[in-house]
């Protein structure tokens, strides 16, 4: 069974994240974003803080990492269709468009 830290406020990092997540989804609606493009710019934000985990995935598959990095982000765009509606290449394109401006 996998361990669940704790935070020292209360929850599992899982919560705290998610909370944060959802802060940070309302900022951007309050500034103007739809709830798409808000779900979409934080989808690129966690996959880029997230890299370390893909890069070791291609790794431990023996795949090459440009093949884990696009099943995310492709994922990713599926998750803004299924729960806002907007196509999914329109995510995708955006999500790939920040990870190639900001990739390390």
């Amino acid at each position: 069974m996998a361990k669940t830290f704790v935070h020292k406020k209360g929850g599992s990092i899982e919560k705290q994240l998610n909370r944060l997540l959802h802060k940070h989804h309302t900022r951007l609606t309050q500034k103007g974003f739809t709830e798409a493009h808000s779900a979409t710019l934080l989808h690129a934000a966690v996959f880029l803080l997230n890299h370390p985990a893909l890069a070791w995935e291609a790794n431990q598959t023996q795949r090459p990492l440009e093949t884990v990095e696009f099943e995310a982000i492709r994922q990713a765009g599926q998750a803004v269709e299924k729960t806002y509606g907007t196509p999914a290449s329109d995510a995708i394109h955006l999500i790939s468009s920040i990870v190639s401006t900001y990739h390390f």
